[in-house]
């Protein structure tokens, strides 16, 4: 079982339309479509509301899922903090099934995002955090101690 089967079998186990789920775990129903029609794979943070909503652990949602490349993505996505970093100033991601990924804007506008310009855009924002930094005064040398 794939994680959009388990994700709608877990819904209809608690008698929950899928406005109902969209509602409860803060995303649009077109998303729940995707996600259970296995169109798209939801990012960490959207995995965690869903499972809050179907109030399961995301584990339990993994459970159920048998597909080496599915859960490779998922694992990759909760392993990146990246989006997380995104989603707390605004931004939504979801990986797509063609291995791209879509970032929505606070302002609900989309951009496609090839992997190597995302990879791109992660290294550029690491390279500017890197920057600030080490602009900053009175750094101390941890291995001083």
């Amino acid at each position: 079982m794939n994680l959009g089967d388990k994700i709608k079998e877990l819904r209809i186990e608690r008698g929950m339309k899928q406005s109902d789920l969209a509602e409860r775990a803060n995303i649009s129903r077109v998303s729940v479509g995707n996600y259970e029609r296995n169109d798209r794979v939801p990012n960490a943070d959207i995995l965690i509301q869903i499972s809050k909503a179907l109030n399961v652990n995301p584990v339990a949602l993994l459970s159920g899922t048998n597909s080496t490349e599915e859960l490779d993505n998922l694992i990759n996505h909760l392993k990146d903090g990246f989006d997380t970093v995104l989603y707390n100033i605004g931004y939504k991601t979801e990986v797509l099934k063609n291995g791209c990924l879509k970032l929505i804007y606070p302002d609900n506008k989309e951009l496609i995002l090839q992997e190597n310009e995302y990879e791109a855009l992660k290294e550029e924002i690491n390279d500017y955090i890197r920057y600030v930094l080490s602009k900053i005064p009175n750094a101390k040398d941890s291995s001083s101690k």
